[in-house]
């Protein structure tokens, strides 16, 4: 249809075209926003909730603080393994994780969502950098094996030994890896949702992003990403 360029111009068109065009600003705004927290926020939450695990600890109780680590925080060296704590190296150990989705954006369909709908559960592996942990044995040597999983770093349970001298954690995890599935019951669906993801958590599994894909129908194999919160727990 030709359309007169003196005569006025149909308003339907017009709210299509800029319904369209604010949808379309609205999703890559969202991705932007996704990407920038990944890229710039990540780096920068982790180094602002950084904790040493000893902080500064005044002279007069630095033996209280050794003799804490020895009696209650030590695992005994003849204890020590891959089950003392879900271990697996001087470095990483096993847990598990809850986590929820606040921001997703489906690569496969272009469409960005806020507030998603369902829990995600997963093991996770955690990375303790040798200057987040205690040298509990004073051979120089870090270990996380060789620290009690109560003397730990949790997601909410993360004092320094300098701001509580008997529930201060001397161990911190640097991030963690996490094969997580979610499960969801949309409003408008019969069936549940089965959502597999590799999930990357920082400031003690509190903050979360990651990919994933749609396992069930009827968006099999949409492929998104996520950020999101969770919260770890020690074996």
């Amino acid at each position: 249809m030709y359309l007169d360029p003196h005569l006025p111009q149909p308003k339907v068109a017009r709210v299509g075209i800029a319904g369209a065009m604010t949808t379309i600003a609205m999703k890559k705004a969202i991705l932007k926003l996704i990407c920038g927290l990944v890229i710039i926020g990540v780096p920068s939450i982790s180094l602002a909730f950084y904790k040493e695990y000893s902080g500064e600890v005044p002279d007069k109780d630095k033996e209280k603080v050794e003799k804490r680590i020895r009696e209650d925080c030590t695992i005994l060296k003849e204890a020590r393994g891959f089950w003392s704590g879900g271990d697996i190296n001087e470095n990483w150990s096993l847990g598990n994780d809850v986590s929820t989705q606040l921001m997703r954006y489906n690569f496969t369909k272009g469409k960005a969502s806020l507030n998603t709908q369902g829990f995600g559960f997963g093991f996770t592996a955690r990375y303790y950098r040798d200057d987040w942990m205690a040298d509990v044995d004073g051979d120089g040597k870090k270990d996380i094996r060789r620290i009690k999983p109560e003397c730990r770093a949790t997601s909410f349970s993360a004092k320094t030994l300098s701001e509580d001298l008997k529930a201060g954690k001397i161990a911190f995890p640097f991030f963690s890896v996490s094969p997580t599935l979610f499960v969801a019951k949309p409003e408008d669906k019969d069936n549940l949702s089965i959502q597999p993801a590799l999930v990357i958590g920082i400031f003690r599994d509190i903050v979360k992003f990651g990919v994933g894909f749609n396992a069930t129908k009827p968006d099999r194999g949409n492929v998104f990403m996520l950020l999101g919160f969770g919260v770890g727990f020690n074996f």
